[in-house]
């Protein structure tokens, strides 16, 4: 999800696409409103789909109904962060660069979501 519409474009593209190894396919999914550009993704535990930083706010997608949901807000906006799934089932946000100036000096913090929680 997100990128440029075309190349050289600055418009961000709010159209999703699900990859299935088995058939080599893509597949449209819904699109996602809020869609900006240095969002990370990470699959949770039940099979959802948690993007967090760049210029959206934290969401997840369900590909059961597909659809997207608001999943909080980050206590530090960032972009270019990176995300991984801990072995608990939370989702480690770590790094990146200030949204605010998007290319400032790297952010030593990290933040963790809990889907029990929210960011």
């Amino acid at each position: 999800m997100a990128g440029s519409k075309q190349p050289g474009s600055s418009s961000p593209d709010d159209r999703v696409e699900i990859f299935d190894p088995q058939t080599n396919l893509w597949q449209a999914a819904a699109r996602h409103d809020n869609t900006g550009g240095g969002a990370s993704a990470t699959l949770l535990a039940d099979g959802r789909v948690l993007i967090a930083g760049g210029t959206a706010d934290p969401a997840i997608y369900d590909p059961t109904h597909d659809s997207w949901q608001f999943a909080g807000t980050l206590f530090t906006p960032r972009s270019q962060a990176q995300m991984a799934r801990l072995p608990d089932g939370r989702a480690l946000l770590i790094g990146g660069v200030p949204f605010s100036t998007s290319g400032g000096p790297v952010l030593s913090s990290a933040e963790v979501f809990d889907s029990r929680n929210t960011i």
